[in-house]
């Protein structure tokens, strides 16, 4: 009897505990469950044949990406300082922003927004280990979540991106976003495109 006893208290803190969740945070537990079982869609083109190489690495080693880099991309699609800074980026330096300067030590990596005249708008500190992450060839970071809701459709979106040399100076951007939703059945996917950010040489 003590071991049902036991068997049924437990059943009833699992229940408890799904009843005090937010309902927006028990939808989101389940959508994310859909997406590590389901991939309704995908889309992850390789790396341009026509691009510079990606530079080699070792195994262990974590290749210092510092440099002054254009902000925008070859294609003009998005800016390299809202994707490093993040939710701290301030959209008014959008056409005050010249190019990127990323100073990388073996602990922390320094981001500056700065103007053409070398004047730095805004700066942000990355810890390596915490902010940012040593990879294989380059580094990796995490993107925000976020939720959305209305008109009949839920979904939670986040990503992450990797950062490697190319053999020209270039700093490549593998940008990666997955979301998982529900509009009257649940949804989930993936993509990720290459994104090229040339030497600032002016």
């Amino acid at each position: 009897m003590s071991g049902r006893s036991e068997g049924s208290s437990r059943l009833r803190n699992v229940r408890s505990i799904g009843q005090q969740m937010p309902r927006v945070l028990r939808i989101i537990c389940l959508l994310i469950i859909c997406a590590l079982i389901l991939d309704c869609f995908s889309n992850h083109p390789p790396y341009p044949n026509e691009w510079p190489k990606i530079r080699e690495s070792s195994d262990n080693e974590c290749n210092n990406i510092s440099g002054k880099y254009s902000d925008l991309d070859t294609t003009r699609k998005i800016s390299l300082a809202s994707t490093l800074l993040k939710q701290e980026y301030n959209p008014k330096y959008d056409q005050q922003t010249s190019h990127i300067v990323i100073v990388q030590s073996d602990k922390i990596v320094e981001v500056k927004l700065t103007k053409y005249n070398q004047e730095t708008i805004q700066d942000k500190t990355l810890t390596i280990g915490k902010d940012i992450f040593c990879t294989k060839g380059g580094l990796h970071t995490l993107r925000p979540g976020e939720s959305a809701a209305g008109e009949g459709v839920i979904g939670y979106g986040w990503g992450d991106f990797d950062l490697r040399m190319s053999e020209d100076g270039s700093l490549i951007v593998h940008l990666t976003s997955r979301a998982v939703g529900c509009y009257i059945i649940p949804f989930a996917g993936s993509e990720s495109e290459y994104y090229r950010f040339e030497r600032w040489r002016y």
